[in-house]
């Protein structure tokens, strides 16, 4: 998860700033996360108390109190880190965010979460879209959107690629082919993420044809040896590629070279 709760106090001679980090409040995605959920798992999280920004894997400052009232959980932190302090100072980091995984769930109203593992609390801005301050519990695990993308994800990516290019797709967006979709911003990793996704659905689309292809092909009955050695010997004196075991491998691996047409 990770969800928007507003600075409320800035103390700039000891770096410190307080806000709700969690509250029981309906968030964009129409879930509530209880607040015992939230002081059941604050133990845990206060074993270390790291704040980072953006939920990035640095950790910018330190949680210096907590504490759980009638409305959620209200945090006091110490911000160390030069450029994010700097941030807090101009508005940019104007809220903190809270990330973790669900447990579980009220059994008549799914929507509710009452129990979670708080894994950390970030200083975050608030872009015009909700859903790229937003991420919200979900079973299984942290759903990521954009850059937040985890390497493992990646690499499952990159490994579906790979297998599909093997098969002879193609992938124009990542061989740097002028595909029209790189001459969007370059500089974010959400946009790298977005051009994989894109670059990956049109090679998926290429591994299913492909796979249909082969097939047909492995489907269509081969000749009689003895009916192609009789008319190699009609028309050639010399061997005849039937006159070899059949090679079903082989037979793909030559459709395979052919021109395709999609």
């Amino acid at each position: 998860m990770r969800i928007y709760a507003p600075l409320q106090k800035i103390d700039e001679e000891q770096r410190m700033v307080y806000g709700y980090a969690s509250t029981e409040a309906l968030d964009s995605q129409g879930e509530i996360i209880k607040r015992e959920a939230i002081e059941a798992a604050l133990p845990g999280f206060m074993r270390f108390g790291n704040i980072r920004e953006m939920h990035q894997p640095s950790a910018v400052g330190k949680a210096k109190g907590a504490t759980i009232d009638d409305k959620g959980l209200y945090l006091a932190a110490k911000i160390v880190d030069d450029d994010a302090w700097a941030k807090v100072k101009e508005g940019v980091y104007s809220g903190f965010s809270v990330a973790g995984q669900v447990t579980a769930r009220d059994p008549m109203q799914k929507h509710v979460i009452t129990g979670c593992q708080l894994s950390e609390i970030s200083l975050v801005d608030r872009p015009a879209n909700p859903e790229a301050v937003f991420e919200m519990f979900k079973a299984g695990g942290l759903e990521k959107i954009g850059r937040r993308n985890s390497k493992a994800d990646l690499a499952h990516i990159q490994a579906i690629h790979d297998h599909a290019a093997e098969l002879g797709a193609s992938c124009p967006g990542c061989a740097g082919g002028d595909d029209e979709d790189d001459d969007e911003g370059s500089g974010g990793g959400g946009d790298t993420v977005a051009k994989l996704a894109r670059s990956l659905g049109r090679l998926t689309q290429d591994y299913a044809r492909l796979a249909a292809r082969i097939g047909r092909i492995e489907d269509q009955p081969l000749p009689a040896r003895g009916a192609l050695r009789a008319i190699a010997k009609h028309e050639d004196q010399g061997r005849h590629p039937a006159d070899e075991p059949a090679d079903t491998n082989g037979l793909i691996k030559a459709a395979l070279a052919r021109p395709r047409i999609f």
